[in-house]
């Protein structure tokens, strides 16, 4: 079995309030990892204006109309039989607008 994150974006992403951001990474594993984002270190809780997505082996957060309290370091977790891989962070920063 094995298991991989590809982030393909920058580690900083600034936006202001009201922006539509979608965060990405790769995921690969045998057999197919089951895939979840952190916030912080916490499970993202999806509320409104946030979707979870999946094409093939590309995994999205994609979030609408960010508020400030969308601040912080987002992370993406894949765990299969052959352990658990996680991202490095992608800090997110909203300011004010």
């Amino acid at each position: 079995p094995r298991l991989e994150i590809g982030l393909d974006m920058k580690n900083l992403i600034i936006v202001k309030a009201g922006a539509n951001v979608t965060l990405q990474a790769e995921v690969y594993g045998k057999p197919f990892p089951k895939v979840s984002w952190k916030r912080n270190g916490e499970p993202l809780k999806l509320i409104e204006g946030m979707k979870m997505k999946q094409d093939r082996h590309m995994f999205s957060l994609e979030m609408f109309a960010v508020a400030r309290k969308e601040t912080g370091d987002y992370t993406i977790i894949a765990e299969n039989p052959s352990g658990m891989a996680k991202s490095s962070n992608i800090r997110l920063k909203v300011l004010g607008k």
